[in-house]
């Protein structure tokens, strides 16, 4: 199967005239385990955003020469047809979808180009792995257990390298099973139930997880600031080198990720790392966010503890010297019965709005009727999080 496309003439009706025009051709390439597909027959593509593309009738792949893991499918369009968004799904035997999200891409310009999917069939959940060994931080002489998500396609098709990247503090609470359920006496968010059925129904992308255990040095780790009502030492900066310097290097050699600086040798875009947290996790989310935008492209902070240290994160950290609007996507949550941590979130949603946030597009924030500081609010509301940064097209 060959990169270059075959170039066609048509001719296109423009004010009453006939015009000689130029057709080019979008190839599509699906990969995916020829041993997984077994006897099951052959791959077809539909979509929109395309004369020749339909969601009632595909278009068959044919299967590469060179490499029985590939197929492709070549869908003609014209001038006309530059600036078109496209959508599109492989289906095997023209019959049984691809699970997940619609593929997407856009003709940006009058040229051949191609475009590659990952698609999988059939499985529903995704994966919770807990690292076999505890990983030690240099940055803070100490060590603790790591457990990892990773989606459904994860195992059905190889080839798949993940672009997203969630960091979650806490990870202790997360997931159940394998720890939480005999670790956590303030109950789990099951995690995974959320994840799999939002990437299942095409909710949102396939994400990592990279759950980050706590430690007895807690406070000291998700805290940057000295609240004098506390006997703490603040350590959030060397907890958070930790993350960039050895959390996500462990999970880029490990797990089939992007590369975290620059582009792969498709050319794929770098990993994209996003944060989420509840309490003091909130906060150490919201300080990631703010304080290390070129790391982090989505923050999620629900029922932060942005009282510590009399609000020092709205008053100290927000108004430091850093770019006007804070880059990414950011959403913050409280439960209404959190009579403290809700008003003061509300202060820096609004402080966030000031900087040039806008409500609705790069910056969200919810308050749960009814809910209290807990892991089950928590659980029970994080597809709100996951929703507005993994969904199709977030505003950035």
């Amino acid at each position: 199967m060959g990169s270059a496309a075959l170039v066609r003439l048509g001719f296109l009706a423009v004010g009453g005239l006939c015009m000689l025009v130029e057709g080019y051709t979008l190839t599509v390439v699906a990969q995916y385990p020829v041993t997984q597909l077994g006897d099951r027959g052959f791959f077809a593509v539909r979509g929109q955003g395309l004369k020749a593309l339909s969601w009632n009738e595909g278009i068959k792949m044919v299967q590469s020469s060179s490499d029985p893991n590939k197929w492709a499918a070549q869908i003609s369009f014209d001038y006309s047809e530059v600036g078109s968004d496209i959508q599109y799904k492989v289906l095997v035997d023209d019959k049984t979808w691809m699970v997940g999200l619609n593929a997407e891409t856009a003709v940006t310009e009058a040229a051949d180009f191609q475009v590659a999917v990952f698609p999988w069939f059939g499985s529903q959940g995704g994966t919770v792995t807990l690292l076999p060994s505890a990983v030690y931080s240099p940055q803070l002489n100490n060590s603790r257990q790591i457990v990892v998500y990773t989606p459904p396609s994860y195992t059905e098709n190889p080839f798949k390298i993940y672009g997203d990247l969630l960091v979650a503090h806490d990870g202790n609470n997360l997931f159940s099973p394998p720890v939480c359920d005999t670790c956590c006496p303030f109950g789990c968010w099951d995690l995974q139930d959320p994840l799999d059925k939002l990437i299942v129904q095409g909710k949102i992308r396939e994400v990592v997880v990279v759950g980050v255990f706590n430690t007895p040095a807690r406070m000291d780790e998700y805290t940057y600031s000295k609240d004098p009502g506390y006997q703490s030492t603040p350590k959030a900066n060397a907890y958070l080198d930790f993350i960039e310097e050895t959390v996500v290097p462990l999970m880029v050699s490990n797990f089939r990720l992007l590369s975290k600086e620059g582009q792969d040798k498709s050319g794929a875009a770098s990993l994209q790392l996003a944060t989420l947290g509840s309490s003091l996790g909130g906060l150490v989310s919201c300080y990631a966010g703010y304080t290390r935008p070129q790391v982090y492209k989505k923050t999620a902070c629900m029922s932060p503890s942005v009282w510590w240290n009399n609000q020092d994160f709205n008053t100290t950290i927000l108004p430091a010297s850093l770019p006007s609007s804070p880059p990414g996507l950011w959403y913050l949550d409280a439960g209404s019965t959190e009579e403290t941590i809700g008003p003061d979130t509300v202060v820096v949603v609004k402080h966030l709005e000031s900087l040039g946030k806008k409500l609705g597009k790069n910056l969200e924030y919810y308050s749960d009727p009814g809910g209290t500081h807990s892991e089950k609010s928590w659980g029970g509301r994080v597809h709100l999080p996951l929703s507005f940064m993994f969904g199709p097209d977030p505003a950035t």
